[in-house]
């Protein structure tokens, strides 16, 4: 009787072993699939990051790249052809090659050029311009025999301010034209003239002024 008890006691030992032994494994499965899930996940999480700071810095960087490459505007000044219109293109972002028409105040002027940008990708960009095409005009009420246009080379300086998100820009500019000898003898005779008053002399710098838009 004892030794059947003994035996029954044994068993009961062995088959609670077991299921200690069995939940132990369960136990361990689970850890070991929770283990692998949180790997996976942050596989995951880090490959999506990584993903997302590529996207960013590819859009970040052709955002740098593009630019707008033509411009279409109207102002006032020798670079719009007196009071006009202005076409821009930009083969590269950091050079402009313009042309300008418009109304000088004796007829048609017209000016062809190029501007330097220092920085294009600034809010506000320098710029350094040279533009060959009328440079002076004279007008003298009562007087037409000397109202003439004169064309000649022209440099200057100048900034944009890109203005929106299309980057419309507002353009100003102070301009030396190169005037020719003849305009230097046709203004001497009108200072010379007694019967022409003047009111003020003609300044050797000129300014300009536009707004542009891009397209």
């Amino acid at each position: 009787m004892l030794g059947k008890l003994y035996i029954f006691a044994l068993i009961e030992k062995v088959e609670f072993i077991l299921l200690v032994l069995n939940l132990y494994t369960k136990i361990l499965m689970m850890k070991k699939k929770i283990l692998l899930s949180a790997i996976a996940i942050a596989v995951a999480g880090s490959s999506f990051a990584q993903d997302r700071l590529m996207k960013r810095g590819r859009s970040s960087s052709s955002a740098t790249d593009e630019f707008k490459k033509a411009y279409f505007g109207m102002g006032l000044g020798l670079d719009y052809g007196g009071l006009g219109f202005q076409a821009e293109f930009l083969p590269i972002k950091y050079v402009g090659i313009f042309a300008a028409g418009g109304y000088n105040f004796n007829g048609i002027g017209f000016n062809a050029g190029a501007s330097f940008k220092a920085f294009p990708n600034a809010k506000i960009t320098p710029t350094v311009i040279g533009m060959y095409g009328y440079n002076a005009v004279i007008v003298v009420k009562g007087a037409t025999k000397y109202n003439k246009t004169y064309f000649g080379p022209t440099v200057g300086i100048g900034g944009e301010l890109k203005v929106g998100r299309r980057d419309n820009k507002l353009r100003i500019a102070l301009f030396y034209p190169f005037r020719n000898e003849k305009f230097e003898n046709d203004y001497d005779a009108i200072k010379a003239d007694p019967y022409i008053k003047m009111d003020q002399e003609m300044l050797p710098i000129a300014y300009s002024i536009g707004f542009n838009f891009s397209l």
